[in-house]
């Protein structure tokens, strides 16, 4: 594994930046209780007193999920890619994943050609 370089970056070059929504993330949630399952029901039996329970994720783990749920992945990405100093291995060691890794082709919507029994057919995937 390659060492990191610290290269300083100013605050007011951070606070210019344009940053990826998925950056801002809560590591808590609110859970009502017709959400809970039934092994979180047992776990937090006050949930009849208080209507749920607050949930608490691990910071890499709702890292995760913030992504998941990005809209534009392709635009999170290059928002990130353009932070001042960006990194991707110090990235992966902090969020816990490479939002590079996880992109996946999408073909939705797209046009594909499919031979059936020597007939062309023209297919738009949804």
């Amino acid at each position: 594994m390659r060492e990191h370089i610290y290269r300083p970056c100013t605050r007011e070059k951070w606070d210019k930046a344009s940053k990826p929504a998925f950056l801002f993330f809560t590591l808590t949630e609110w859970v009502v209780s017709k959400d809970m399952t039934d092994e979180e029901k047992n776990k937090h039996p006050d949930h009849t007193t208080t209507g749920g329970f607050l949930k608490v994720h691990g910071y890499q783990e709702a890292f995760r999920a913030s992504w998941d749920r990005a809209k534009d992945k392709v635009e999170q990405l290059a928002q990130l890619k353009a932070l001042p100093n960006f990194d991707p291995a110090v990235f992966e060691k902090i969020a816990g994943f490479d939002p590079e890794k996880l992109m996946t082709p999408s073909l939705s919507g797209k046009v594909v050609k499919v031979s059936l029994d020597g007939v062309e057919y023209e297919a738009v995937i949804k």
